[in-house]
């Protein structure tokens, strides 16, 4: 039933992924493009991306934005190549998305110069050392990020450094399971996931808590 909810009537990311012509390295360095494909941009336009995995994240993404008043601004950190921020731009959210790979800030900048949301940007830096001043954004959005990061302690210091007081953030991780495990390998995480345990520790540890 979900899956079946997801493809009718939530299409993912299309809207922006029809405008790229450059290649595209994924998380396990599977390279792709769309330039001349004009058939497969026109579905994707209307279905989303067909990643079941994304699909998945962006619909319960998109539930948790649905929670939250617009307009507020709300950090992308480590936004890739700004999917996500695009999600919560359509919403009409004030939205900020940071990367330390420059390749996908150049891609995110391309689909927003062609799609033109005036409340999006991206800005090149360090999660674990953002140039964001204190409590600077309502609102954070971190999707699939600190497997990624070595220094995951500092950058959910980071992070509550510069959310607002009362403000709210948005997380997703893998979780400790045997496709986590297969996927530490698969995607270059630098480790397999966390336990709802250890991540509300490390949440206590900066300052914030777990409210759902």
């Amino acid at each position: 039933m979900l899956t079946a909810i997801m493809l009718d009537k939530f299409n993912p990311f299309g809207n922006e992924v029809r405008f790229l012509n450059i290649t595209i390295s994924t998380a396990t360095n599977t390279r792709f493009n769309l330039k001349g494909k004009s058939l497969t941009k026109k579905i994707l336009r209307f279905t989303g991306l067909p990643h079941f995995g994304a699909r998945l994240r962006a619909f319960y993404l998109n539930k948790l934005l649905n929670s939250l008043d617009a307009p507020q601004s709300i950090l992308d950190a480590g936004c890739g190549i700004g999917l996500n921020s695009f999600l919560a731009a359509r919403k009409g959210f004030r939205v900020t998305g940071v990367d330390n790979d420059k390749e996908k800030i150049m891609i995110a900048e391309k689909m927003l110069s062609l799609t033109k949301y005036p409340n999006a940007g991206f800005v090149y830096g360090d999660v674990t050392k953002m140039e964001f001043k204190d409590e600077s954004f309502s609102s954070i959005i971190c999707f699939e990020v600190l497997e990624h990061i070595d220094e995951d302690k500092k950058a959910l210091s980071e992070i509550s450094r510069v959310l607002k007081r009362n403000g709210t953030l948005l997380l997703s991780t893998p979780g400790i399971s045997f496709i986590s495990r297969v996927n530490q390998k698969a995607k270059h995480h630098v480790r397999e996931g966390y336990s709802l345990e250890e991540m509300s520790e490390k949440l206590h540890d900066v300052g914030l808590e777990i409210t759902r």
